[in-house]
Order: C-alpha cells, then structure tokens, then sequence
C-alpha cells in the first residue's frame, strides 16, 4: 500500500511550483461545481498546493484536520496588537506553543500556520471553530478568499467579553471551506434586438498578502492603529484611576488632617441645618394643632348657636298659634256660641 503523504508537497516551493502549474487548468474536471467533500479538498491540496503545508494521517480516522465539507487551520508565528497604552505590538517570530493574550474587548490580528494557493476555479470562507465562538470571541461573517489570493490572510479576532483569553500557536484556529465554481460556462443575454452579449468570467488579479502585517496596516489604514473603541474606553479609566491613586498616595499628613477637619466641618454644619429643620418643623406642627383646636370650639359654639335659632323659631311658632286660640275663644264667648276650636 503506498503512503498517501507521499503525494503531498514537502516544501513550500514544491506546492507553489504545482499552484503555478494548476492556477488557471483544473485537473478535476470531473469533480462538479459545489462545496468540496473532504476528500476533493485533499486532492486539490495534494495536485495543486491549494494548502501548504499539510500531510494527513496514513490513518484518514486520526487525521482530525479535514471534516467532513472543511479544513481546520492552525494559529500561526505572527500576532499583532495595540496594548492599553496604544503601543503597537508586533511579534513575528512565535515558536509553537508560545501563548498569544487576547485581551478584553480588544481586537487581535492573528495569521494561520498555513499558505493558501487558490487557483482560479475554487474560492474560500472561514470562521472561528465553534469552540472560540462560544468563548465569546469573533472573526465576522465569513470573509471570502477570493480565486487567485496566495499568502498568509491576517484575521482580526474580535474578544466581545471581559474575560482575557489565552491562545497558542499551533491551536486549532479556523474552519475553511473551499467551493469549486465554474469558469468555462459561456453566459448570454440577449437585448430586445435579439442581440446577442456573451458575458465572460473575470480572472482576479492574483492578489498575495505575502509581507508584513505592519506593511498592510500602513497601506490601507490611514489612522495606523485599529483598536476597539470600547478598549480605548477602558483604558482610559484606567488611566484616571491610576492617576487618582497616585495623587492620593502623595497627601501629606497635614493634608489629610485638613480634608479630615473640612469634612467635620461639613458634617457639623449639615447637623445644625437638620437641628434647625426640625425645630422650624416642629413649631409649625404646634401651631396647627391649636389652630385645629381652635376650630373645633367655633364649630361646637356654631352649632349651639344653630339650636338656639331652631328653637326660638319653634318658639315663636308655638307663642303665634296660642294667640290665635286665645282670639277665637273670644270670639266664641261674645257670640254666646260654641264651636269647635280649629287646629
């Protein structure tokens, strides 16, 4: 049985010598448009250095690198950061193992081990393996490695948490899916003239990110700094904290002794403002209860005094009905007559 590493590439020339060869000529013709299997993504590395470098397990059960539909890259030697002082960091030269910090809510510019070749037929998107995104950690949504790209991508790798994180190089970093497109399909349309428009596929340009990551923030980032906002924000607090704290370690004793007698002061004088609220308070709570007492009697004397009137009206009443009794009994009595008296 011959060893499948055997047809892999061992050198990074090797699998560029074979890219430059399958660039633009697909030697599977046979394989269909489509997200490619594990196993076409493996002969596509193999024949046309699409990834370097990889050899899988001469037992394809152990080779944990290649699922079913994608390919797990690897952290790689460079990392690049700015620090809570808005130093830039830029370490190029990691060994495996070497522990890369991912501070809070900071972003991090991370590279795989790994060499991407793309040819003109196939296209790559990546994300985070599942295990850093439930971490809290993000990469976007998928960025494409467009057909023709050669190099080594720099990843900015969000930390959306508070927790500071710790990757290494040689961690498994990234899943990437490869998809073959089809490039020898003449399309057409037709305008209302019955004319006939072929419309052609567009080679890309071939773009690398073969250099430094420093190189490419200085060609596309004007501001020469790409930090969260959020991270600036705490550092910033940070800072005045730290000023704050410095400022109080220089307090002479006699200073504190001031602050201290200031702050007396102000607590006594807050107490005889207090003192001096309820005893304002307090009179004015006097004062409402006799003026309350006060109407109580006027409303007792106004109520007598409205008996009084009822009574003397009854009265009056009583004394008018006497009189005209008394004046029909004389009547009665000059006549020489009785009749009965009238109510």
């Amino acid at each position: 049985m011959p060893d499948v590493t055997s047809f892999f590439a061992s050198t990074e020339e090797e699998s560029l010598s074979r890219y430059k060869q399958y660039k633009s000529m697909d030697p599977f013709p046979l394989i269909p448009p489509a997200l490619l299997s594990s196993a076409q993504i493996q002969v596509y590395i193999a024949k046309v250095g699409l990834v370097f470098p990889y050899l899988p397990e001469i037992d394809p059960k152990k080779d944990d690198r290649v699922t079913s539909a994608s390919f797990t890259m690897t952290i790689g030697p460079e990392v690049l950061f700015w620090d809570s002082e808005g130093a830039q960091q830029y370490l190029t030269e990691l060994k495996t193992c070497d522990s890369i910090t991912l501070r809070p809510n900071s972003i991090t510019f991370l590279r795989p081990a790994e060499r991407f070749n793309m040819p003109d037929y196939i296209a790559a998107r990546f994300n985070l393996r599942i295990v850093h995104v439930h971490r809290g950690l993000l990469l976007g949504t998928g960025p494409l490695m467009d057909p023709g790209f050669t190099g080594y991508p720099m990843i900015p790798v969000h930390n959306l948490t508070e927790n500071e994180y710790t990757v290494r190089v040689g961690d498994e970093f990234i899943n990437v899916e490869f998809t073959k497109i089809n490039i020898d399909v003449k399309c057409q349309m037709t305008d209302t003239d019955n004319n006939v428009v072929n419309i052609e596929y567009m080679t890309n340009k071939g773009k690398t990110c073969d250099f430094s990551f420093t190189r490419y923030i200085d060609k596309n980032v004007w501001q020469r700094k790409v930090k969260s906002s959020l991270s600036t924000a705490i550092d910033k607090a940070t800072e005045v904290t730290k000023q704050v704290e410095e400022r109080l370690k220089r307090f002479t004793l006699g200073g504190i002794i001031a602050i201290s007698l200031t702050i007396v002061a102000l607590v006594y004088g807050g107490y005889e403002l207090t003192m001096s609220a309820i005893s304002i308070t307090n009179a004015a709570r006097e004062k409402v209860d006799r003026n309350e007492t006060a109407m109580g009697i006027f409303n007792d004397q106004q109520s007598r005094i409205d008996i009084q009137k009822k009574q003397q009206i009854e009265l009056e009443q009583l004394r008018n009905t006497v009189q005209r009794l008394e004046h029909e009994i004389e009547g009665l009595r000059s006549n020489g007559t009785t009749r009965p008296i009238r109510h």
